[in-house]
């Protein structure tokens, strides 16, 4: 096994360029990925306790509202995909765009238990999961062989932002307040996203497959991830390979973030104090970035199973090396378990292409995403 690896790592790579559209659809992978940020965990974190104080909700209604929100989230996303399929990404692209913009307005004049779920529902379903698909799907379409390379690069976007953006806002909430803090986000997001859909639209009709290492598909040969019940109306259900694939992506979504969350909890009974945990998360952020470049190879140097069995088995390890009482061993887990969200992102965001073309990506994508999505809110 060690043998195959590092022949796969010696294999001479298809040359990777980042010009043309191929730049620019990882450029805009990476802009969707950063100003998905008002409804992603990191940020809406900044927002939490001034959002409690202005609603009158308590910590557990405002959790609550916060899970239920993200199930919503799931199924908006998995719509998402399949009108992306049927009307195609620039026109998504408008709709997801003003949509999220219009989110954090709807945030900045929430109030009550019913306010406050419909702000939650709308920032996670535009920015946690429908804003990050259509930058996932762009590049998965357009750069071929090399998607696994230009989909590591796009989820830096989503680093970047959470290192810079939740010590900006926070000053922002200071010195404005925290529904004023977002109605700039609204203003930004809107001024940064919307006039994107041009440059979406050149890399949409540039039909660069072929120019970047994957030959024009054959829709036929492909397999169908889909079936149509006829007896419901030909209501589509996935194929019972792609409903493995589709749990598959649960598993990852439900434990890391159920461990991330109590993460603390955790080391605390291993003996660890609140500035060892911190530098435990640390490692945890860091080792991401690491997983989500050498994911990014194996997407585009080996098998979809061998990814995928990759991904299934860190997360074991890791997951069982946090039973030790070894003081050591927590960080080495939390390492291993950084490099596996990493395998866990590149994987959902290559795998369905590899194995169902790119002519349903987007409805398939999206269950994908969703799959995530609702592991997440479970864990």
């Amino acid at each position: 096994m060690t043998w195959n690896l590092i022949k796969i790592f010696r294999q001479t790579p298809t040359q990777f360029k980042l010009t043309g559209p191929a730049g620019l659809a990882v450029g805009i992978g990476f802009a969707a990925m950063f100003f998905a940020s008002p409804g992603q965990s990191f940020l809406l974190a900044v927002f939490v306790d001034d959002m409690l104080e202005g609603t009158g909700l308590s910590r557990t209604m405002f959790s609550s509202l916060y899970a239920a929100g993200t199930v919503v989230s799931a199924l908006v996303t998995a719509s998402v995909g399949r009108y992306s399929d049927r009307f195609g990404i620039v026109p998504t692209w408008i709709v997801v765009s003003t949509a999220l913009a219009g989110s954090c307005l709807i945030a900045s004049v929430a109030s009550g238990p019913i306010g406050a779920f419909i702000a939650l529902a709308a920032l996670r379903a535009f920015g946690q999961g429908s804003l990050p698909l259509l930058g996932t799907l762009l590049v998965a379409r357009t750069l071929g062989s090399m998607r696994g390379r230009g989909l590591s690069i796009t989820m830096f976007g989503h680093t970047t932002a959470g290192m810079i953006l939740p010590p900006l806002i926070t000053i922002l909430i200071i010195g404005i307040g925290w529904r004023s803090a977002y109605q700039v986000l609204a203003g930004v997001t809107a001024l940064a996203l919307i006039p994107l859909f041009i440059l979406v639209g050149k890399v949409v009709n540039a039909q660069t497959l072929s120019s970047v290492g994957e030959q024009t598909e054959d829709h036929q040969s492909w397999p169908s991830p889909l079936r149509k019940i006829r007896s419901l109306n030909n209501l589509e259900i996935p194929t019972r390979a792609c409903g493995t694939l589709l749990g598959i992506f649960v598993a990852p979504g439900l434990i890391l973030t159920g461990l991330t969350f109590h993460a603390v909890s955790l080391l605390t009974r291993n003996g660890f104090n609140e500035t060892e945990s911190a530098i435990a998360l640390t490692v945890l952020a860091a080792s991401h970035a690491l997983g989500t470049i050498i994911a990014g190879f194996l997407a585009d140097r080996t098998t979809p199973r061998i990814l995928l069995i990759g991904m299934s088995g860190s997360l074991s390890i890791g997951t069982m090396m946090l039973l030790s009482s070894h003081h050591i061993i927590p960080y080495i887990a939390f390492t291993v378990l950084g490099m596996t969200t990493g395998l866990f992102m590149i994987a959902n965001g290559s795998v369905w292409a590899r194995i169902y073309g790119t002519r349903q990506l987007g409805r398939i994508q999206g269950l994908g995403f969703a799959a995530m999505i609702a592991g997440s809110a479970i864990g």
